[in-house]
């Protein structure tokens, strides 16, 4: 029984991944890591290496973006749920089909 569910609950218990957003700065003397952390708030600082030598390398930081709604969370989920059924539904099948030929047969079938 618990194999035979196992794609619905997996879809089910998925997280979403985290998101991050870009704290871009408008005014080139304002260090924007320094701001963040006198702020206080929660921010990642990565390197971000295109190529050497390039003009487009440089250092960002990133702030975790607002939780989204909890509804877009439920639909998310619920747009997998009927694949996953299906794939239950045929777990199941199998196993049902395969007790049915033991009971039949009347001999040991490997589940």
């Amino acid at each position: 029984m618990i194999w035979g569910c196992s794609s619905t609950a997996e879809v089910i218990n998925k997280k979403e991944p985290e998101k991050y957003l870009e704290v871009v700065q408008d005014d080139p003397a304002v260090d924007v890591e320094r701001s963040l952390q006198e702020s206080g708030q929660h921010y990642i600082c990565k390197e971000i290496y295109v190529k050497r030598g390039s003009a487009e390398n440089r250092r960002a930081c990133f702030v975790k973006a607002p939780d989204d709604s909890k509804f877009k969370e439920v639909g998310n989920k619920l747009s997998q749920l009927p694949g996953a059924m299906l794939n239950d539904a045929g777990h199941n099948i199998v196993i049902v089909g395969k007790v049915f030929l033991h009971v039949l047969l009347g001999g040991p079938v490997k589940i």
